[in-house]
């Protein structure tokens, strides 16, 4: 089964997209309060601990300071990544 990070799952879109993918896929949405998406090594970590296969974000603009944070880490991410932003 494929293992879907989601970031973003409180917001409009995330709650959207979790929902939906709920019962399809291996679903991982951390709290805020269980993962800092900020902090880039902590997402690393997650991210190798639960062998994610996708990653889709849905909690960036381009009016928060997580977009420069994000950009960085993305180049070395899963094979497949989807933003909502």
């Amino acid at each position: 089964m494929k293992k879907i990070f989601l970031t973003g799952s409180t917001g409009f879109i995330g709650r959207n997209v979790k929902e939906f993918l709920q019962g399809r896929y291996l679903l991982f949405a951390p709290p805020r309060e269980e993962l800092d998406l900020l902090d880039k090594e902590a997402v690393r970590h997650y991210m190798e601990a639960h062998r994610v296969d996708t990653l889709i974000a849905t909690p960036l603009t381009s009016k928060t300071r997580a977009v420069k944070t994000w950009t960085c880490f993305l180049t070395s991410s899963p094979s497949r990544i989807f933003s909502a932003a």
